[in-house]
């Protein structure tokens, strides 16, 4: 490994960013931040005598984004162009994944990314409140989610229900993504037949297939909630961040070991049918997946 830096810099003689006046410009910046996030963090896996890739991860910022004070002596003005909903994972620092300073993103987090009552309700005041900034809402969950596991364990062998999710603020979360990993069945089965449980990687398919049905559900949902209270200058994308590639994604990439695909952030689903659509797309790509390491893991390493 070779040492790399991350860097917040405010640089006085460069000229301070323009925040984004559209909800497509806001979008595009968490794109590029991501891109650029995930090839720091791939430069830092490279042999110190490596000189590809970048040697520093940098983030310009300005003096609020450092929480100076104004000229007036005031703490710095509330102004996100982005909500974000997200998983509680310590693993998934929205900010830092995007490659963003404080004051940038209007963050809820809450195991398995649920959209309670009470997410719901901290994005709506964002919406309301901080409306001359707000230009995007992202609903981001992220591969290996432990309370979409313990949702699927529970769906896979009801009798655990109290084991793994012992208290009632427990059993709130798993009740919630019940619905997506029932989806997600279904979705699986449609590829694999109705013996899809017996197949070898069933569980996993069904994990991971759960946590894009999730996010794309809650996606859906808040696109409906935005539509409803006729906001048209707000939008809503979502994603999935993968632990391992640090990257983006809105589908599982078919190579397990996709490291170049373009990082991008998909729109929110307009109807039940595109929805029904994404969800058996992301189980066939998660049972191709596991298919080719089900292969690979029989032929061996020299195969």
């Amino acid at each position: 490994m070779k040492p790399i830096d991350f860097t917040y810099r405010f640089d006085p003689s460069q000229p301070i960013a323009k925040e984004p006046e559209t909800a497509d410009e806001a979008q595009r910046i968490l794109e590029a931040g991501n891109r650029l996030f995930a090839r720091w963090t791939d430069s830092c896996l490279r042999d110190s005598g490596d000189t590809t890739g970048p040697n520093s991860f940098i983030v310009p910022c300005t003096p609020s984004d450092l929480g100076m004070p104004t000229p007036e002596g005031l703490a710095t003005k509330q102004a996100p162009f982005a909500a974000l909903l997200g998983c509680s994972d310590a693993r998934v620092p929205a900010e830092i994944i995007f490659g963003q300073v404080r004051n940038n993103m209007f963050v809820v987090r809450v195991a398995g990314n649920v959209l309670t009552d009470e997410a719901l309700g901290s994005i709506e005041y964002a919406l309301h409140h901080l409306k001359d900034s707000m230009r995007l809402i992202v609903v981001l969950g992220h591969t290996g989610c432990g309370a979409v596991s313990a949702t699927v364990d529970t769906y896979l062998n009801p009798w655990n229900y109290l084991a793994n999710a012992p208290s009632r603020a427990l059993r709130s979360i798993v009740d919630q993504l019940m619905a997506p990993v029932r989806k997600s069945a279904d979705a699986v089965r449609s590829v694999w037949g109705p013996n899809a449980s017996d197949m070898p990687g069933y569980r996993e398919v069904l994990i991971e297939t759960a946590v894009f049905v999730n996010v794309v559900q809650a996606a859906y949902n808040l696109r409906l909630e935005q539509e409803q209270a006729g906001r048209t200058n707000v939008k809503v994308v979502y994603g999935v961040f993968d632990l391992l590639t640090h990257r983006i994604w809105t589908a599982p990439p078919d190579d397990s070991k996709a490291t170049i695909r373009e990082v991008v952030l998909a729109r929110a689903p307009t109807s039940l049918e595109e929805f029904e659509e994404l969800s058996v797309r992301v189980a066939l790509r998660m049972a191709r997946r596991v298919g080719k390491a089900a292969i690979a893991r029989k032929e061996g390493p020299h195969a």
